[in-house]
């Protein structure tokens, strides 16, 4: 075999194999773009059904629980949901918060958190939660002062 007829074999084989992985990553590309599309739909259903539900207790139980799979977008949507229904309700608001620094939005967890502390100010849990936020935004003063109000509370129970 002539050495260019080898050369010219090698070269569409190659062209061939590029081809071949094309159409292959084309495939999965579209493959995963349909999978985000019914995800993007499910949520959609879901979140139609989250405005439905009037039970604050509920939509924070079913919000944590989302949670703790990481279903981190269902689970802020309900504990949203819940706030929203009930604005007085603080463990709606320290579950948000927890939810929320999952989801590294620590400005909206510490809204979270104050709202519960404003509720109750005498509830462990909230302190503990802006500690965790305040040593995460380094702000060191303002994490051992929660600390100091966690410990209080906890040792005077």
């Amino acid at each position: 075999m002539k050495p260019e007829n080898l050369f010219i074999i090698i070269a569409l084989l190659l062209f061939g194999l590029a081809g071949s992985f094309y159409i292959y990553d084309y495939s999965y590309k579209k493959e995963l773009a349909a999978i985000d599309k019914a995800k993007i739909n499910q949520e959609q259903n879901w979140i139609q059904e989250i405005n439905k539900e009037t039970d604050a207790y509920k939509l924070t139980q079913t919000g944590l629980r989302l949670a703790n799979i990481d279903s981190i977008n269902l689970s802020l949507a309900y504990l949203e949901q819940a706030t929203s229904l009930k604005k007085n309700y603080r463990d709606g608001w320290i579950a948000l918060a927890l939810v929320q620094i999952k989801a590294n939005n620590l400005k909206g967890a510490l809204t979270s958190a104050k709202n519960a502390e404003k509720l109750d100010p005498i509830i462990p849990k909230t302190y503990e939660v802006l500690k965790s936020i305040y040593d995460t935004t380094k702000q060191k003063d303002l994490a051992k002062q929660a600390q100091e109000k966690y410990n209080y509370l906890v040792n005077s129970e």
